[in-house]
């Protein structure tokens, strides 16, 4: 019994491990995160798992979900970054996604009271941490994460312009309408507004890291 319940440990963990790392991918492929996506995963579930074994081995007769495990092990991180750490607006980011998932189609998974446990606790920190940080810049680009999937490319690219051009002058929109940005290849963007990345803090990112000269420019 104790073989298999360590071999079913290990599957379950990987499972939960391939979630959060293909959050994590999504925002590190397009430059917004500077960690490897698999080794902090495994870290973040293996740290939430290590602290709480009871809730996620089956020893009561019930085993969490992978979106369950993945959500607290980001609720646990971010409970424990500083207000200012890069790391908590990609885990708020991440974790909004996995809220977002439960919410619409919540009803899809076959979730059960630990489940509804660790959910719970999840929001409860993502909830706090938005509310905390409601005026600020992250504050607000967390509430954007739950509702710019409304938004249409045009909308969408249009924010991303502006937010660079506020933080870089020289990818501002001119009067006609033309930004630096227009002549990119866009692809990046649209995989990014695809993957439902916040288009605000992409466009602020890329802002202050651009380089003219990788243009071939002067």
């Amino acid at each position: 019994m104790g073989l298999f319940r360590s071999v079913k440990n290990t599957f379950k963990k990987s499972e939960a491990a391939v979630v959060v790392q293909n959050l994590l991918e999504i925002q590190s492929k397009i430059g917004m995160l500077d960690i490897n996506p698999a080794t902090t995963a495994n870290q973040l579930i293996n740290a939430v798992w290590s602290e709480s074994p009871h809730l996620f081995d089956g020893r009561f007769g019930q085993r969490p979900h992978k979106l369950s495990i993945a959500a607290v092990a980001f609720a646990r991180a971010i409970s424990r970054l500083s207000d200012d750490d890069p790391l908590t607006l990609s885990f708020m980011m991440a974790l909004g996604k996995i809220m977002n998932e439960v919410s619409v189609n919540g009803r899809l998974y076959p979730f059960n009271s630990v489940d509804e446990q660790l959910l719970d606790k999840a929001l409860g920190v993502f909830t706090s941490v938005s509310n905390r940080f409601e005026q600020s810049p992250l504050g607000q680009e967390v509430n954007h994460l739950l509702s710019h999937g409304k938004l249409t490319w045009e909308e969408w690219i249009s924010q991303y312009k502006d937010e660079a051009g506020k933080h870089n002058p020289g990818l501002a929109t001119n009067e006609k309408g033309f930004s630096l940005i227009d002549m990119m290849d866009d692809e990046p963007l649209r995989r990014a507004f695809r993957d439902g990345i916040e288009p605000k803090g992409l466009g602020r990112k890329f802002a202050l890291q651009f380089d003219p000269l990788k243009m071939g420019m002067k």
